[in-house]
């Protein structure tokens, strides 16, 4: 890894919940809440603020931004499922400077969900 490259890293998640059905198999519904739960997950930019890069790519690698986080810890994420997505499978990538606590890391990091998310 050469400086200013980015590393892609699986996070460590603990559960996705589709708060609306309260499924956890990675089943979300469109327009509804999702949580991701997880260790070092807050997505921040390059100065702490903001939310970083919160992207979703379907199987064809095209990416649907989510804009807006309605909870942004470092252990919770809650956000709304974009509308409009075709049924299949989305890989969650969240692109952060979180380090821990008050940290930024000088590059940052992304953050693969290692569970796809399905929309049926």
């Amino acid at each position: 890894i050469q400086a200013g490259d980015q590393v892609k890293v699986d996070f460590d998640t603990g559960i996705i919940t589709d708060l609306t059905t309260g499924k956890t198999d990675g089943t979300v519904t469109p327009g509804g809440m999702v949580e991701v739960t997880g260790s070092k997950i807050k997505c921040l930019n390059a100065d702490g603020s903001g939310i970083g890069h919160f992207r979703l790519y379907n199987e064809g690698e095209s990416a649907e931004e989510v804009k807006v986080l309605g909870v942004n810890d470092p252990s919770k994420i809650i956000f709304i499922f974009p509308t409009g997505l075709l049924a299949g499978n989305y890989r969650l990538e969240i692109e952060t400077y979180f380090a821990s606590g008050n940290s930024l890391l000088k590059n940052p990091r992304t953050l693969v969900c290692p569970v796809p998310l399905k929309v049926e």
